[in-house]
Order: structure tokens, then sequence, then C-alpha cells
């Protein structure tokens, strides 16, 4: 639980990040690859202070950690890190869910004191006889938690949503009909049959797709 859990907080933290890159958009595009300087392309198993990997121990303290501050400082960007306030509040668990190939967790993910401020709903799966933690997909979905499986034990999504009558999306609220409307593109038996986990949060608990939302 502990281990899923902590996912949710980068998650949060990129999607803020990204509101920086807009200027990124400005810059000119080159498809062309006669036009790209001369480059040489940096040896993965040789440290920035010129040593080579040569176990390891060295691969997981030394140069592991150097390829992910450089994908952080010039590609994906730092987290802003934890909120000072961030709480978790357990909203139910099912130990037997799925037809008991499962335990299903519903987790408020809060980002202030209190049960006023932001907050975002985060589900779920892991297989029910893992005897320790497992590696976990996690995936932000577009129409509410309770759209990747037609499971009835999903609470449902009562934030605002995009019209989409034909998939139960009605006034911007989801109903009973948009249980599972979007399972198909998530495959939650095949995931935990293979012995992952999976987490997910509706993208519109973070923020509201409209203006000012």
């Amino acid at each position: 639980m502990c281990e899923t859990t902590r996912f949710s907080v980068p998650m949060a933290s990129v999607l803020v990040c990204c509101s920086c890159c807009w200027p990124v958009f400005g810059q000119k595009v080159n498809y062309d690859e006669s036009k790209v300087p001369a480059y040489t392309l940096p040896d993965p198993l040789v440290a920035l202070d010129g040593r080579r990997v040569t176990t390891p121990q060295m691969w997981l303290e030394v140069r592991r950690p150097e390829i992910l501050e450089l994908f952080r400082t010039h590609v994906y960007g730092h987290s802003p890190g934890k909120p000072a306030g961030l709480w978790f509040e357990l909203l139910e668990q099912d130990e037997h869910a799925l037809d008991g190939k499962a335990v299903r967790k519903q987790v408020r993910v809060h980002f202030m004191p209190g049960k006023t401020g932001p907050k975002k709903d985060l589900l779920i799966y892991l297989p029910r006889h893992a005897k320790r933690p497992v590696p976990t997909f996690m995936a932000l979905n577009f129409m509410g938690n309770h759209s990747i499986h037609a499971d009835p034990g999903i609470i449902l999504s009562d934030a605002w949503m995009r019209n989409r009558p034909g998939m139960g999306i009605v006034k911007n609220r989801a109903t009973e009909k948009s249980r599972g409307c979007s399972a198909r593109r998530w495959a939650v038996d095949l995931i935990l049959e293979h012995g992952y986990g999976l987490a997910t949060a509706y993208y519109g608990d973070i923020d509201p797709d409209y203006d000012d939302g």
C-alpha cells in the first residue's frame, strides 16, 4: 500500500512542471538530419568523471543516478517536491475484488490539511496473492476511475467531465452507464495475471478540463 501510493506525489508534481514548458512551443523544429551539427553520443557506461562502469553496484550507485539527473535537467525537469500538507485517506478496500484476483484500494490524496482543499482519488489494484510489493503501472484516465473497469465496487466519480452522452457522461457528470466505458483500453486483468499492480487517477481531479476549472 505505502509503496504504491507514493507514486501519486510525483504524478501531480510533473503536471505542475508541464505548465512551465509552454515556451518550447515557440522553438523551430528541424526535421532535416543533414542540418544537425556533428555530435558524439556519450558512452552510457562511462561516468561523468571518466571512470568506466565495471560492476552492477557502480551502475546503481554512480552512473544510473547521473543519467537520471541528466534527464531531469535537460528533458523532464525537476519535481517541485511533496506538498507540505499532503495526506492520504483510505476510502475503501476490498481484499477479494475482481472475483478474488485482486486487492482493490481507493485512496483520496489530499494536498492540503483538512478535507476541503484540492484532492484526487487514486484507484489501486494489486494481485491478491502477492507476497511482497509489486511493480505497479500508473496512469491518468480521462473519464473517471470507474471508467477503466466494470467493477461495481469502484466509486463513481463526481468530478466535472466533458459531455459524452454515448458513454454515459451527461450534464458534465458521470452516470452508471459510464462504468467500464474505457475498459478496452485498460488491461486490468492481464496486468494482475502477470503479477503487476495498477494505479490510476482521473486527470480532471488535478485540473478540470475547462477554462478556470
